[in-house]
């Protein structure tokens, strides 16, 4: 094997290695966070009662109906229900490749592949209980349908029943995700309209109004919670200011990268349409609609929403950029064997640059179970500070090198959970949370409910603590995290994001606390807001 060939497979297949790694990555031990709880809500339902319900937080009903097939499979555990966000992380890798390959050729494939393997954005919602990766997998098999029907004169077969296929799934996964059916559609039917195929145009007309016909058709059974979620959506608006710049650093890392790649993803869109015309029609249609459809819908949500939402367009620009380094390489080097060396190292460059610069580079902390968290797509500095007022059960946990977890009760659903990842920061220990009183249906592996009759069992940790009244440390915590206001002006956006951090579902109240002592026996610690025993190890 020739040496060039050697360092592209070494470089590939080591950067594609590292980037599932980092996928799989704690996905079967994070605990879930945010709108996670909503999938799991939903996916706890039987299959009949998920294909019928459109909930109030967008959840849909793709994905928890994928999930609750997983959960059949596996049971109910945190593996299931992000398995179809890992499943859709592993194919969007895939089809970003073949669609990049048919559309601008093999060496724009591989940079625009290294790129997406690395990127945080990508990364974290590749294990993250939702439907984002799917969509951006799916958004990427319709581009390719379409280019593969435009690109010859007899297509294949598949090609259209593909486009109908993808263009209804896409919003049946996620309802912003029409934006993409959208953009590839217009973008398709245009290039054909310029090229003067008629026939062409009429049938891809055809196959998108199809598309769009079983949309509304796989939607109908749940058309009521549909309509609510939408009034919902477009009638509230959201308490904080955000800006692009704001949505797009949450993508690259940070404000600076987020102007020059800009830059670079501006100039590639312009060079790459000026060179290959009609054919990248279908391509930017792809990359612009997610924007412009929220720019123009303005649906309630903040800049990690507004991500979320628009992230369809990622692996486009991604495709754009590897168009833009690869043209770079051939304007700077024409011997071929040289520019056979320089793809590897080129695009390995560029691809570890940008992920060093992300959320999962050198500002990363590492978060263990709090990992599937914002604060871990965007370290913020501030909930990285150890609170002054930590209880100080924590440090003596800390001390205890004996010591593998914690067992934290009750469970905090919302950002209050960053609470215990800060305590978590300093103790170092893994975590484990429990729920007091309400024993929630389906509640996936590795949680404990002191309403179960056997909780004790289930507690994988040395230390128990109960909080008796979590809700005044947490505002006692969030009064230390926000006492350096004004924050500055590239991390404001997030910051008062998480201001609101919810509310505490439970409390310590007596009879908790006596069914604790009658199982654990007297505490080692206690304080007006804190409970806590160490267990008998065997």
């Amino acid at each position: 094997m020739r040496r060039p060939a050697i360092l592209s497979l070494i470089v590939f297949g080591g950067t594609l290695f590292f980037g599932l790694a980092l996928r799989c990555h704690g996905l079967g031990q994070a605990l879930l966070f945010g709108d996670e709880w909503h999938t799991l809500k939903v996916a706890g339902s039987p299959l009949g009662e998920i294909l019928l319900t459109f909930d109030r937080y967008g959840t849909g009903i793709a994905y928890p109906a994928l999930a609750r097939l997983c959960a059949g499979l596996l049971g109910m555990s945190h593996l299931a229900l992000r398995l179809p966000a890992l499943v859709g992380g592993v194919l969007l890798l895939r089809m970003v490749f073949v669609a990049a390959r048919r559309t601008l050729g093999r060496e724009v494939a591989w940079i625009a592949l290294l790129v997406l393997a690395l990127n945080s954005v990508a990364i974290f919602y590749s294990g993250f209980a939702r439907s984002y990766s799917l969509v951006c997998a799916l958004a990427l098999v319709l581009l390719f349908a379409s280019d593969t029907y435009l690109a010859v004169r007899e297509a294949p077969r598949w090609c259209l029943p593909t486009v109908a296929l993808a263009g209804a799934l896409l919003p049946y996964l996620h309802l912003t995700a029409a934006s993409s059916s959208v953009g590839v559609g217009v973008g398709a039917i245009a290039c054909a309209c310029l090229r003067r195929n008629a026939r062409k145009a009429l049938s891809l007309t055809g196959a998108f109004a199809l598309g769009g016909l079983l949309a509304v058709a796989l939607h109908a059974p749940a058309w009521g919670g549909l309509q609510d979620f939408v009034g919902r959506k477009t009638h509230n608006g959201y308490y904080g200011e955000f800006g692009a710049l704001d949505i797009a650093a949450l993508f690259l890392g940070n404000r600076t990268l987020a102007w020059v790649v800009g830059a670079a993803l501006l100039a590639s869109v312009i060079h790459c349409v000026a060179r290959r015309g009609t054919a990248a029609l279908p391509l930017l249609g792809a990359l612009l609609a997610p924007p412009l459809a929220v720019l123009v819908t303005r649906p309630f949500g903040d800049a990690y929403a507004y991500a979320r939402y628009t992230m369809a367009s990622l692996p486009m620009a991604a495709i754009f950029l590897g168009w833009g380094t690869w043209h770079l390489v051939l304007r700077f080097s024409r011997d071929a064997r040289r520019r056979e060396v320089a793809l590897p190292v080129v695009g390995a460059g560029v691809s570890f640059a940008l992920f060093l610069c992300g959320g999962y580079g050198w500002k990363s902390t590492d978060d263990g179970v709090f990992s599937n968290s914002y604060i871990s797509l965007f370290p913020l500095d501030a909930f990285d500070r150890s609170a002054p007022e930590l209880e100080e059960v924590y440090r003596v946990i800390a001390a205890d090198e004996g010591a593998r977890g914690v067992l934290e009760i009750p469970h905090l659903v919302s950002r209050g959970i960053f609470y215990y990842r800060n305590a978590a920061l300093v103790h170092g220990k893994r975590v484990q949370t429990g729920f007091m009183t309400r024993l929630q249906k389906n509640l996936p592996e590795g949680y404990v409910s002191l309403a179960q009759d056997d909780w004790l069992e289930r507690v994988d940790a040395d230390y128990v603590i109960l909080h008796l009244d979590v809700l005044a440390e947490v505002e006692k915590y969030w009064s230390f995290v926000y006492s350096e206001e004004p924050f500055d002006p590239s991390v404001n956006a997030y910051m008062e994001r998480h201001r609101r951090f919810g509310k505490a579902e439970e409390t310590g109240r007596p009879s908790v606390v006596t069914h604790i002592q009658s199982s654990l026996g007297r505490p080692i610690y206690q304080s007006p807001t804190v409970i806590a025993w160490k267990l008998a190890i065997d």
